[in-house]
C-alpha cells in the first residue's frame, strides 16, 4: 500500500526487487525513531560485484543453462546483476541458406508467449534470476532495436550513398566483403545485425553506469554475452580472479579454421571495470573509426584485392590492441560454453547444434554423455532433416 524508496527502486522502472535488502545486508536498526530519516543499509560483503549482460534476439536466446551453469554457480562468490535485452521480430540471418538459421526457436524451457508485448517472459526471466537471489538490471523486450534513428548510423548511410550510391548502405560497415552481389547483400544483413547488438549492449550498459552512480559503486567485472550462448559446465569466476589482465577471452586456438594473427575471439567478453566502458560502449566506438583503416593492416590474401575487409573478430583486435588493453585467453573449459542454436523440427520437438564451435589446447573443454550428443550444426544433413528437395 506504501512504497518509499529512492527513484532507481521504483516500481515504475521494474527495479524494485533490486533493492530488497539480500541475505549479507544489515539494516541498522538503531536508525529507525520517530522523526528521523529512513534507514540506511551497509553492506559488509566483500564479494565481486559482476554484470553480466546480454543482448541478441528472443529466437535465439539460451537462457536455462546461463541460470544453472554461469549464475547460480558464481552467486556463491559473486554478487550478480543480470541485464538483458532481446529483439522479439526475427532477422535476416547472415547465412539464411544454411539450412536451419531460419528455423531457430527460443530456448524450449522459456514459456509460450501469451501476449504481444511478451511481458510474460520478462516476467519469467526475473523470476528465476531472483530465485538465484540474484538482480536483475534489466530486461528488455522489444520488436526490434532501432539502428534507423540513430544519429550516427545515418550520417555514415548519407555518406555511404554518396560514395556508392548503387550499393546498401550498410554494406560497407563495420565489415566489408564486396567479392560478389550476393556476398555483398549477405554482408549488410550481417552489419545490421552486429549494429542492433551492440546498440542494445550500449543501452544496457547505461543503465548498468546509471545504476552505479544511483548506489555509489563500481561493478568488478561485466560480461558481455551473446544470446545464444549455451552453458555447458559450472563457471567458476575463480579463474578469472586468478590472472591478470584487463579482459579475459576464449583462446579457441584449436578452432577448425583455425583463427588468423589478426583476429580474436569475440564469442564472450569479459572485461575488468576499468576497460569496461570501451565495450560497454563499442557502438559508440565503432561509429567513431574507419574501418578502412583495420583493412589495410590485412594481408592481401585476405583482403581478395580490397574487396574484403575485417571480420568483427579483426575489429575487436584492431580496437583493443589500440587502446593497448591487455588480454588474457583462456582456455575452452575456463569459459565452458559454446554457442548454440535450437532449432525446431517437423514434429515440434527441438535439437540443438553447436551454431559456433570453439575448443583450445590447454585447458580444452570436455563433454558430458549429454553435451557429447549435441552435434555440430553445419555438420548436419540439414536438406534430409527437412526432407528439403
Amino acid at each position: 500500500m506504501l512504497h518509499i524508496a529512492k527513484r532507481s527502486c521504483h516500481w515504475y522502472y521494474r527495479s524494485f526487487a533490486r533493492c530488497v535488502a539480500s541475505s549479507n545486508t544489515h539494516i541498522d536498526e538503531e536508525m529507525i525513531k520517530d522523526n528521523e530519516t529512513t534507514p540506511t543499509t551497509t553492506t559488509t560483503s566483500t564479494k565481486p560485484r559482476v554484470a553480466v549482460i546480454v543482448a541478441g534476439t528472443l529466437n535465439r536466446f539460451i537462457f536455462d543453462s546461463a541460470l544453472k551453469n554461469l549464475i547460480k554457480p558464481m552467486k556463491k562468490r559473486a554478487s550478480v546483476d543480470y541485464y538483458v535485452s532481446l529483439s522479439t521480430a526475427r532477422m535476416k540471418a547472415y547465412r539464411s541458406d544454411s539450412g536451419y538459421t531460419d528455423r531457430l526457436q527460443p530456448d524450449p524451457t522459456l514459456p509460450s508467449s501469451s501476449v504481444e508485448d511478451f511481458v510474460d517472459i520478462e516476467e519469467y526471466i526475473r523470476t528465476k534470476i531472483a530465485s538465484l537471489s540474484s538482480s536483475v538490471g534489466a530486461v528488455n523486450l522489444q520488436k526490434s532495436v532501432d539502428i534507423d534513428s540513430e544519429p550516427m548510423l545515418i550520417a555514415r548511410r548519407e555518406r555511404a550513398l554518396e560514395e556508392n550510391p548503387d550499393e546498401d548502405p550498410d554494406s560497407r560497415f563495420p565489415i566489408i566483403d564486396n567479392r560478389n552481389a550476393a556476398i555483398s547483400q549477405r554482408t549488410a544483413n550481417a552489419n545490421r545485425n552486429l549494429l542492433r547488438l551492440h546498440l542494445a549492449i550500449q543501452s544496457l550498459w547505461k543503465t548498468a553506469t546509471n545504476w552505479e552512480n544511483e548506489e555509489g559503486f563500481k561493478y568488478d567485472y561485466v560480461m558481455f554475452l551473446r544470446d545464444d550462448s549455451l552453458w555447458l559446465k559450472e563457471f567458476d569466476i575463480r579463474n578469472l580472479i586468478a590472472k591478470g589482465g584487463d579482459i579475459f577471452i576464449p583462446a579457441c586456438d584449436a578452432r577448425d579454421p583455425p583463427l588468423q594473427p589478426s583476429e580474436i575471439n569475440d564469442h564472450i567478453l569479459v572485461s575488468r571495470r576499468d576497460t569496461a566502458d570501451v565495450f560497454g560502449n563499442y557502438y559508440s566506438e565503432l561509429s567513431k573509426r574507419d574501418v578502412k583503416a583495420c583493412m589495410k593492416l590485412l594481408p592481401d590474401d585476405l583482403t581478395k584485392v580490397g574487396k574484403r575487409g575485417c571480420n568483427s573478430e579483426m575489429l575487436l583486435k584492431w580496437i583493443v590492441d589500440e587502446r593497448n588493453i591487455t588480454v588474457t585467453k583462456l582456455g575452452q573449459s575456463k569459459i565452458p560454453f559454446q554457442r548454440s542454436a535450437n532449432v525446431k523440427l517437423p514434429d515440434g520437438s527441438n535439437v540443438p547444434c553447436f551454431h559456433k564451435f570453439c575448443q583450445s589446447r590447454k585447458h580444452p573443454l570436455t563433454f558430458t554423455n549429454e553435451s557429447n550428443a549435441i552435434k555440430i550444426c553445419k555438420q548436419i544433413d540439414w536438406k534430409k532433416v527437412f526432407e528439403i528437395k
